[in-house]
């Protein structure tokens, strides 16, 4: 799961208009724009900032997890973050800017999240997501004055895995 979440959401920032993530920068010539940053890498996320630093860019958070129901029928929810940033210059108004672009940018990923589930329903990537319990929040200032939202998502899947097999054990 977590490497299949990683390359879905590195592919969306790739394609989206204005995140466009390995587009070439328009700044400097040949240079590869970075602006999606995998398990909330923010050491990747502050190299990145001396030259190619793309705004808006993405990044995810690491995974955490917890056990659900009863035994025998537990679950796992296991609730991860995306965050939706862009550089803000000065003034207030460019924070509001700032804001303003970062949201429509979440939403629409948010929108992709929900459109991929309604195309490939129960069988694909997003069987075990319930897009009614995405909540966000205002974040910054992070990086070099980066400002924008932070959504929290959840999975809840089967916890077959929890199943004790004694051949695993000496």
């Amino acid at each position: 799961m977590v490497k299949a979440w990683r390359e879905y959401n590195q592919q969306l920032a790739e394609s989206h208009y204005l995140v466009l993530h390995n587009g070439l920068s328009l700044q400097q010539t040949g240079l590869r724009r970075k602006s999606f940053f995998r398990d909330n890498n923010l050491e990747e996320a502050e190299g990145a900032q001396q030259h190619n630093l793309h705004s808006p860019c993405i990044a995810l958070s690491g995974l955490r997890g917890k056990l659900i129901g009863q035994d025998p029928a537990f679950r796992k929810s296991i609730k991860t973050a995306v965050y939706f940033l862009s550089s803000v210059r000065e003034t207030y108004a460019d924070l509001e800017e700032a804001l303003e672009l970062t949201g429509g940018v979440m939403m629409d990923f948010l929108s992709r999240y929900q459109e991929d589930f309604l195309t490939s329903g129960t069988c694909g990537p997003f069987k075990d997501f319930d897009i009614g319990k995405a909540v966000w929040d205002q974040v910054g200032p992070l990086l070099n004055n980066f400002h924008g939202w932070k959504v929290e998502l959840e999975f809840v899947v089967s916890a077959s895995d929890l199943t004790f097999n004694p051949q695993k054990w000496r």
